[in-house]
């Protein structure tokens, strides 16, 4: 029986990495708009998704401890398979008690027991994978899921289900705001951002850090900040001979990257496909750097992509090098023109209805 008071609820899962989470975010907050609707976000405690879902009270977030499956034969993966039994049990305990009217995953090992449970208790299930070729829990989830949302036409080869739509990524409306989003191509000064992802990435701290403080004791007008992911601050620190250098800003994480985005001339990132759906948003020019170790190497394949279409210059990680990354720098400072006619080029590859679209599908399948 339905609510009489049309108060829906709804759970959300994705985690581990931002890839996951910030578009399980994305649609948890999208959903808050509506003072009707009650949003529970499922995740692991000891994970990211925890300290980033906290900072919004309108969701109520929903532990269970569960984690990736060990790749190898032995007793931690013994022990997997009794945690997701456990993990299983208890998301069929949140359902039971909290009684939501649909589930959404995107994607991460945390989601499939919740998804599981949801399978076993009838619930209906939407999700969505960022990817060219989707994550094991997508493959397996789209099995049972009752509609799945992709980024990439060339994942649906990949899944079973008979319900699914490409919307591109969902990623929160702050990017699409157009305050601030002017790039300034014949500006005195340029601002450069980097970025390796959610957790950061080493190498590309510490290439970048050396190159842009060698072109700032050169004398080149530039503004850099760069994301070096919480683990990896206090080692970046350590790389800067001047530490009160205003020209170069180290952050171990950044809350409201849009704004970053927004601010910067060109930026330096891996090539996650979230990332590059938030790069488009905001007609960034970018060098990327793809993960090496990425499934079936789907980073570099959609940084070359976005190459081809003149949006991005791709560097593999095994030839990145200060020399290297110089070049490219200094070409892209003294080629104005050039970074205006990429930042043009991205701008197409925005996707600004996606976030709409993904969630009135989901909501659908409440009712």
């Amino acid at each position: 029986m339905k609510n009489k008071t049309n108060k829906k609820k709804y759970f959300i899962t994705g985690g581990k990495t931002g890839g996951h989470i910030y578009p399980a975010l994305s649609i948890a907050l999208k959903l808050c708009e509506n003072e009707n609707n009650k949003v529970f976000y499922i995740g692991n405690k000891k994970n990211m998704e925890y300290e980033l879902v906290q900072k919004y009270p309108q969701i109520e977030f929903l532990s269970i401890d569960f984690e990736g499956m060990p790749r190898k034969i032995g007793f931690k993966l013994f022990l997997w398979g009794f945690k997701l039994i456990f993990s299983t049990l208890k998301s069929l305990y949140f359902i039971l008690k909290y009684k939501p009217d649909a589930i959404f995953g995107t994607g991460g090992f945390i989601t499939f027991p919740v998804l599981f449970a949801g399978y076993i208790l009838n619930k209906p299930i939407m999700i969505h994978d960022c990817d060219t070729i989707p994550g094991l829990v997508s493959r397996v989830a789209s099995r049972f899921a009752n509609k799945v949302s992709l980024n990439f036409e060339e994942a649906k080869k990949y899944l079973k289900c008979k319900n699914i739509k490409i919307n591109g990524n969902p990623i929160r409306n702050e990017f699409f705001i157009k305050n601030n989003i002017y790039k300034d191509y014949n500006s005195d000064y340029l601002n450069i951002l980097v970025m390796g992802g959610s957790q950061g990435a080493i190498k590309i701290n510490e290439v970048a850090i050396n190159v842009f403080q060698k072109l700032i004791n050169e004398g080149y007008n530039i503004n850099v900040v760069v994301q070096t992911g919480v683990k990896n601050y206090e080692k970046a620190l350590k790389l800067l001979e001047n530490k009160n250098n205003s020209k170069i800003t180290l952050k171990p994480y950044l809350n409201e990257i849009w704004n970053e985005l927004k601010n910067a001339h060109f930026v330096i990132a891996r090539s996650g496909s979230l990332s590059l759906s938030e790069i488009c948003a905001t007609s960034t020019p970018s060098i990327l750097i793809p993960y090496p170790f990425s499934a079936s190497n789907h980073q570099e394949k959609n940084a070359r992509e976005l190459e081809k279409a003149n949006c991005s210059i791709c560097i593999s990680e095994h030839d990145l090098s200060c020399d290297v990354l110089e070049k490219v720098v200094v070409d892209l400072i003294n080629n104005r023109q050039k970074l205006f006619e990429m930042s043009q080029n991205t701008c197409k590859f925005s996707k600004p209805d996606a976030l709409n679209n993904i969630v009135n599908d989901f909501i659908e399948l409440g009712f």
